[in-house]
């Protein structure tokens, strides 16, 4: 099936761009203690940390953000595939009705046939 396979590639997208989103978050912060070091958590340098989350809610921002429209990409198409399937067994269920009544109907009718029992 093709779309199953598109959704694979989906979610394989999606899962290797919150990897990456994770690592660069995870190499960004250590330079950051590299070239800062622990100690200029105490002083604040508002134009300096400004820059800092610029950077960090540009790339890993829009990483997350794209992985999301993926994810919600994958979950339309989810739904798209649940109504069918529903309008599937929707119709079967409606075509089992149908029969199960006549059937019914056909076995009143039967009962209500009056035999002409009499001798001739």
């Amino acid at each position: 099936m093709n779309l199953q396979r598109a959704i694979r590639i989906l979610r394989f997208c999606a899962l290797s761009l919150v990897l990456l989103g994770l690592i660069v978050l995870i190499i960004f912060s250590f330079k950051i203690l590299d070239n800062f070091g622990l100690s200029a958590i105490s002083e604040l340098n508002l134009s300096n940390d400004g820059l800092i989350g610029d950077y960090i809610g540009g790339v890993i921002g829009t990483i997350f953000s794209f992985t999301g429209t993926l994810l919600f990409a994958i979950t339309l198409i989810y739904q798209s595939m649940e109504l069918q399937n529903s309008n599937r067994n929707n119709r079967l269920q409606f075509t089992q009705q149908q029969f199960l009544t006549f059937i019914n109907q056909r076995n009143i009718f039967i009962i209500n046939i009056e035999y002409d029992t009499r001798d001739y």
